[in-house]
C-alpha cells in the first residue's frame, strides 16, 4: 500500500466495488510476499540477475545409459545437469531453434555416421550452442567448460530468472530435478481431457523401487538419494520430450505416455523396467538384496476410466499387486483397454 494511498483509493470507488478492490488487494500481497524471499538485491540495491542453478544438455551419439552415467559424474563434481539423447536430425534441428539447450555433449564416435550428421546440422545451422567432446576425456577436464556454460546462461534477465525460479519450486522435485506429484497430476489431468476430446490413447506407468530400504539400511541415506537421482535421470532421457516424468514421492515415479497405445506402452514400459533395473544395480555397490523395479500400467481408452484419476487409481492398483506378486515385474491394469 505504500505510496500509493490504496485505503483513499477505495473510500472513492463505489460501495459495489469495494469486495473485489479488497480481494485483488490481498492477492498483490500475497504475491509480495512470493516474491520477498528471492532476494534478487545485491549490495548496491539494484535487482540482479540470479543464478540458473541447472544445465541443460543434449547428448550426440549416446544414449540413456550414457546419459545417466555423465549426469551422475557431474553431479559428484557439484554440478547440476539435465540431459537427453538427440535421436534424430529432426530432433536436433528442433532443439537447436527451441533454444532448449545450454550445450552439447559429444558421447559416440566423432566418426559415426550419425555423429558425422550432426555435426554437420550443426555447422549449416551456425549454431551458437557450444560443443563438449566427452569421449576419452576425463569428468574433470569437462566441469571447468560447463561451470563456464553455466555461468553465462546466468546473464537472461531477472525478471526471466525469476519465473525459471517459482516454476522450478512449485512444478520440480527437489532432488531428482522431475516433475513432483502435484504438476504431475495437473498436467496429466490436461492431456488425458485432450485424449478424450481427439480420440487418441494415452497410458500411464508407475515404477516402485524393490528394496528401497535396504539401500539406505546397508549404504545410508546419501546412497539411496543417489539411487533416485540416477534412477530418475535414466528414466527422464529414455522417453520422449512430450512425455512426462514425475516422482510422486519416496521411491515411486510415474510416466505419461501420449499418444501410445497398449501394445507400444507395454513393450516400452517393459524395456524400461529391465534396463534401469540393470543400470541402478551397476552404480551401487552390490548388495544381499539387490535393488529392482516394479511397475504397473494403465492405458486409456478402458472400462470405467472417465478421469485422469481413474487412470492412476488403475495404475496404482495394479503396482500393489505386481509388489505382492513377487516384486521386480510389471503388471498391467485389470480396466485396461487389450494389450
Amino acid at each position: 500500500d505504500r505510496g500509493y494511498g490504496l485505503d483513499a483509493i477505495q473510500t472513492r470507488l463505489p460501495e459495489d466495488l469495494h469486495r473485489p478492490f479488497r480481494a485483488v488487494r490481498k492477492a498483490s500481497r500475497h504475491f509480495a510476499d512470493l516474491f520477498a524471499g528471492l532476494d534478487l538485491r545485491g549490495s548496491s540495491g539494484e535487482v540482479q540477475s540470479t543464478p540458473r542453478s541447472m544445465l541443460r544438455l543434449l547428448a550426440l551419439g549416446g544414449g540413456p545409459k550414457e546419459c545417466a552415467g555423465l549426469l551422475d559424474l557431474l553431479r559428484t563434481e557439484g554440478l547440476r545437469c539435465v540431459c537427453r539423447p538427440v535421436r534424430h536430425r529432426e530432433d536436433l534441428l528442433r532443439a537447436l531453434a527451441s533454444g532448449e539447450a545450454d550445450a552439447l555433449i559429444l558421447l559416440g564416435d566423432p566418426t559415426d555416421a550419425s555423429v558425422r550428421e550432426y555435426l554437420t546440422v550443426l555447422q549449416e545451422a551456425a549454431a551458437q550452442v557450444p560443443v563438449f567432446d566427452a569421449v576419452g576425456a576425463p569428468i574433470q577436464a569437462l566441469v571447468q567448460p560447463l561451470r563456464a556454460t553455466l555461468e553465462r546462461t546466468r546473464q537472461i534477465g531477472a525478471a526471466d530468472e525469476v519465473w525459471r525460479r517459482v516454476e522450478e519450486i512449485a512444478l520440480r522435485d527437489a532432488l531428482t530435478g522431475v516433475l513432483n506429484r502435484r504438476a504431475f497430476e495437473r498436467f496429466s489431468a490436461q492431456e488425458f481431457a485432450r485424449a478424450q476430446r481427439y480420440g487418441y490413447p494415452l497410458a500411464v506407468a508407475l515404477f516402485d523401487l524393490d528394496w528401497f530400504k535396504e539401500v539406505n539400511d546397508s549404504l545410508g541415506h546419501a546412497a539411496g538419494d543417489r539411487l533416485l537421482q540416477v534412477f530418475a535421470s535414466y528414466l527422464h532421457s529414455s522417453v520422449r520430450q512430450s512425455d512426462l516424468v514425475a516422482r510422486l514421492g519416496g521411491d515411486e515415479f510415474a510416466l505419461l505416455m501420449t499418444h501410445t497405445d497398449g501394445a507400444g506402452a507395454l513393450a516400452l514400459t517393459q524395456r524400461l523396467r529391465e534396463t534401469v533395473e540393470s543400470h541402478i544395480r551397476d552404480v551401487l555397490p552390490p548388495l544381499e538384496r539387490p535393488p529392482g523395479v516394479s511397475v504397473s500400467l494403465a492405458v486409456y481408452p478402458a472400462v470405467h476410466v472417465e478421469r485422469f484419476e481413474d487412470l492412476l487409481a488403475a495404475a496404482d492398483t495394479a503396482l500393489y499387486r505386481a509388489k505382492r506378486d513377487g516384486r521386480g515385474r510389471l503388471h498391467p491394469a485389470a480396466n485396461s483397454a487389450p494389450i
